[in-house]
């Protein structure tokens, strides 16, 4: 006696795929975290990726994903700041002795 289970696969919208795409390169998160949030598989995510990046590269940028990429250049440049501060206070230091 042979039974068939069929599998049911889930169809995601083309538009679900871009945002998530999006999601993943606009919020700096790790893939597998998205991946959970939005209840897909890793692997899909990564597939989406691949095929819909060169699609979204050719895009202009959103305005909530420019102020997102302008905050994040924010914090990186104060970072720098404040790492060119102490290394200019060690070398004021290190050449008086």
């Amino acid at each position: 006696m042979s039974t068939t289970t069929k599998t049911h696969r889930k169809i995601y919208d083309p538009e679900f795929k871009k945002q998530a795409v999006q999601l993943l390169h606009t919020s700096g998160r790790p893939l597998a975290q998205i991946a959970r949030e939005l209840g897909v598989e890793s692997w899909q995510l990564r597939d989406w990726k691949k095929r819909l990046q060169p699609q979204l590269a050719q895009q202009p940028e959103t305005l909530e994903a420019m102020r997102l990429r302008v905050a994040q250049l924010e914090r990186e440049n104060l970072q720098l700041r404040h790492q060119r501060d102490i290394l200019k206070k060690t070398l004021g230091i290190v050449s008086t002795t």
